[in-house]
């Protein structure tokens, strides 16, 4: 049986996953944007995508991050080997967030209730009980048995009384049982949080079961399984159904991460001296604008914002960078 078409410059080393497919994919679509590119090139990568539906599925998918990132990163810029690299990297770094539910699993495209970027919502279900839906989130529910599967995002759950009728939220491997309570469970990749409000939660796997209580949070993933109950701030991690994110001493690394949750785009920090700034207040997420000029303001930050892509790297002229 003929193989299909290899590109001809793959991923570098260093930004290859386990998945070859997709790898090749990306290395497809990172040439054939690069300005190096012939006919021959794209009769190639066509007959690459028709080779099987694996091989269709996964052009389908680099082609979708292309169509984020790519006008970004071309606009304005004459197209050599040095921009050829910095499209591999960059596209290659960017289907991580793919995978990792950038754009949602499949089944959120039919979800019985979704929010898109930067959107917060509230649902009443049958039974009364209310869902607050964070940004980018979506889920399926089972009415008759008060059940909800989370496929992405965060919810809050203000579970309506009925003893015969146990409310129950699944997220990936484990489910979060209610015990007349009010709830956030939030899904990120593999990974699963409780964080109670009110009264407790039971929250299992299909070996383990464990009582959270409230003002409690705990966390779950595939790696390292339970990790230990800790202690939260109900008001500030509840902060993102008022609009508002708030952060105390946390890395900016991590402020980024969230921020991108809300923020149409790509936001990509350069250095990891840039990342480990500490970052505290409390920030309007349908106001992006401000918060970048607040990050300016406090931080020795420049934030150099594109079409699609907002580029956060050091600023000499406000403190000299870090040796190391």
């Amino acid at each position: 049986m003929m193989l299909p078409p290899k590109p001809p410059n793959p991923l570098p080393p260093s930004e290859r996953s386990k998945d070859p497919l997709r790898d090749e994919a990306l290395a497809w679509i990172a040439h054939l944007h690069s300005g190096n590119e012939t006919e021959a090139d794209w009769a190639s990568f066509d007959a690459w995508r028709k080779f099987d539906a694996t091989h269709a599925k996964a052009a389908q998918k680099a082609e979708k991050i292309w169509e984020q990132l790519g006008p970004a990163l071309t606009q304005g810029r004459r197209r050599n080997a040095i921009i050829t690299s910095i499209l591999v990297a960059v596209v290659a770094l960017s289907s991580l967030a793919f995978a990792s539910g950038l754009f949602g699993p499949s089944a959120a495209y039919f979800a019985d209730f979704s929010t898109s970027v930067g959107e917060i919502r509230t649902v009443t279900l049958k039974d009364g009980s209310r869902i607050d839906l964070d940004t980018a989130t979506s889920f399926d529910v089972d009415a008759d048995q008060r059940h909800i599967v989370l496929h992405a995002g965060r919810i809050f759950v203000q579970v309506a009384p009925d003893p015969l009728r146990p409310f129950s939220v699944s997220s990936g491997d484990t489910t979060v049982r209610a015990l007349g309570t009010a709830f956030v469970v939030r899904r990120d990749d593999d990974a699963t949080t409780v964080a109670v409000t009110e009264h407790a939660v039971s929250f299992s796997n299909r070996r383990d079961s464990l009582r959270v209580p409230a003002g409690h949070a705990l966390t779950y993933s595939v790696a390292k399984g339970f990790e230990q109950t800790r202690a939260i701030d109900v008001d500030t991690l509840t902060s993102w159904r008022r609009g508002e994110l708030a952060f105390g001493d946390r890395p900016l690394s991590d402020v980024v991460r969230e921020i991108e949750r809300y923020h149409r785009g790509k936001i990509i920090i350069l250095g990891d001296a840039v990342g480990r700034l500490p970052v505290s207040g409390v920030f309007d997420v349908r106001d992006t604008d401000t918060l970048f000029a607040s990050i300016e303001l406090a931080l020795p930050v420049q934030v150099i914002r594109l079409p699609g892509v907002a580029i956060l790297r050091w600023n000499s002229s406000r403190a000299p960078p870090p040796r190391g």
